[in-house]
């Protein structure tokens, strides 16, 4: 598959359908009204980190109670909800998103959502929308002003302002501090006045590295991830600016988009408006300015196809980084995939596990050799209980990378922690993966005896002696010798 192709994301009918079907269903009120959480609009990170989540949950729950009762192939019905549990998020990002501009309507803007437009692809289509509520005469005049501009609906942008009173216009003119979350609306106000000169004068001594109004707008909305307004903007420059400043803003647009995942909480930063734009800016790049952005951001690139709906072309799209991507940032990618609240679906997994089998020998030993010193990727193999991809990981290990697994701290800290929080199954799973034999088991016996002193601590019993007053050391021993007893009995069909 070439590049181009990759870049167009044109998915099968089957998909288009799939999701049209479910955008119409999750856009009833009925599922929008189930899904309202009361929360103060006005704490954005309490409303993003307690209220999203339930939100998620209600409508999610709501959809697949309605998909159990149609008449519909088990397969087709799996599908939908798979693509539910995809597309429900994104209309709570763009509330949230848009948190701003709805703060003086009800429930936060949720009586919006099903007013939403969305694209072929399952993304919302955030310009379609705005050019909705711009109309919408429930939203305040100066919120869909700001509005129109963000989204550089030039002709709604004129008459909005004409309708703005002569104070707020002027407040506009008079709050040009560049540090203001409505650059862009103050860039328009002085469009719409011809004004340009007087506010590059301003934006030159503030930023010297500027060249024009239309170079500063393009950057300023590159590094926000307001997606339509740095597509209006560099369109407005001329053809060897874009040349020039292509490669950097698409550069800077994915190292943005992976910084947000340490700022999750914040809903003004959207990762999926950073990786939508980050898309575009690379359809616009010839085949050196590409390679150039592979070459220097090939981790930041990844991150971005993860993000919905381009994870249907990450693995092409890892086909082009191989070379340039880090072994440390490959391991990183792997961790993210955990992490990035999504690995509870089957698709996630999916990719993790075809993206292991891609990854070249080198990258799989050094992920391998990390498990020694870092517990993550070992916890949430197995703490997720993803038999699949633990046992995928565990085929490219040497049985003495086995061995050093269970008799490594890391190994025995986790799976002692399994143990001692009751999670059998996990830790089953874990001591399952090592293809241990009654050496190895001994030694690990010690090293579980050793571990529980210093972390073990019983309330009534103060600190045991001895395996047989523990009930966690015994159940560990009593797994570790089934196990040892059966894969003697394997080796032994086997020979």
């Amino acid at each position: 598959m070439e590049r181009q192709d990759i870049l167009a994301l044109v998915p099968s009918l089957q998909k288009i359908c799939l999701r049209k079907f479910t955008s119409e269903l999750i856009a009833q009120k009925d599922f929008i009204n189930s899904a309202v959480v009361e929360f103060d609009p006005e704490d954005r990170m309490t409303a993003y980190c307690n209220g999203k989540e339930v939100w998620d949950s209600n409508i999610s729950n709501h959809a697949k109670e309605k998909v159990s009762s149609f008449i519909l192939p088990a397969l087709f019905k799996e599908e939908l909800i798979k693509t539910i549990d995809e597309m429900v998020p994104e209309m709570e990002k763009w509330r949230l998103y848009h948190g701003r501009f709805l703060k003086n309507l009800s429930f936060g803007g949720y009586c919006l959502l099903n007013k939403l437009r969305w694209t072929c692809i399952a993304t919302i289509d955030y310009k379609k929308t705005a050019e909705l509520l711009v109309k919408d005469e429930e939203i305040f005049l100066s919120y869909r002003y700001k509005l129109a501009c963000l989204y550089c609906l030039c002709d709604d942008i004129a008459t909005l302002w004409n309708m703005l009173s002569p104070q707020s216009q002027r407040y506009i003119y008079r709050n040009v501090d560049f540090i203001s979350e409505d650059i862009i609306t103050i860039v328009w106000s002085y469009i719409l006045q011809g004004e340009e000169t007087r506010l590059f004068r301003k934006i030159e001594r503030e930023f010297p590295a500027a060249v024009s109004v239309n170079h500063y707008a393009f950057e300023y909305a590159a590094r926000n991830g307001y997606k339509i307004a740095a597509q209006h903007f560099f369109q407005r420059l001329t053809a060897a600016e874009k040349r020039l400043y292509l490669v950097e803003a698409a550069q800077l647009t994915a190292k943005a988009r992976s910084d947000t995942d340490r700022r999750s909480c914040y809903p003004c930063f959207i990762r999926e408006t950073y990786s939508e734009l980050f898309v575009y800016l690379l359809s616009q790049m010839n085949e050196a300015e590409k390679i150039e952005v592979f070459r220097t951001s090939a981790y930041e690139v990844l991150k971005c196809f993860l993000d919905w709906p381009w994870k249907d072309v990450f693995l092409e799209v890892a086909k082009d980084v191989w070379d340039f991507l880090p072994k440390k940032h490959f391991y990183s990618l792997l961790l993210h995939l955990f992490t990035s609240n999504c690995l509870a679906t089957n698709r996630h997994r999916e990719i993790f596990r075809a993206f292991w089998r891609q990854s070249p020998d080198v990258y799989k030993k050094f992920a391998i050799e990390n498990m020694f010193t870092d517990c993550r990727l070992l916890t949430f193999l197995c703490g997720l209980k993803d038999e699949e991809s633990t046992r995928l990981v565990f085929e490219s290990a040497s049985r003495q990378d086995k061995e050093r697994v269970i008799n490594s701290y890391i190994g025995l800290s986790v799976s002692y922690m399994f143990a001692k929080n009751k999670r059998w199954d996990c830790f089953h799973l874990l001591i399952d993966m090592c293809d241990i034999t009654n050496i190895v088991a001994e030694t690990a016996k010690v090293g579980y005896f050793i571990y529980s002193k210093f972390y073990y601590y019983d309330s009534q019993l103060g600190f045991l002696s001895t395996p047989d007053e523990d009930p966690v050391m015994k159940t560990i021993f009593h797994i570790l010798d089934a196990i040892v007893e059966r894969n003697k009995r394997k080796h032994l069909k086997q020979e």
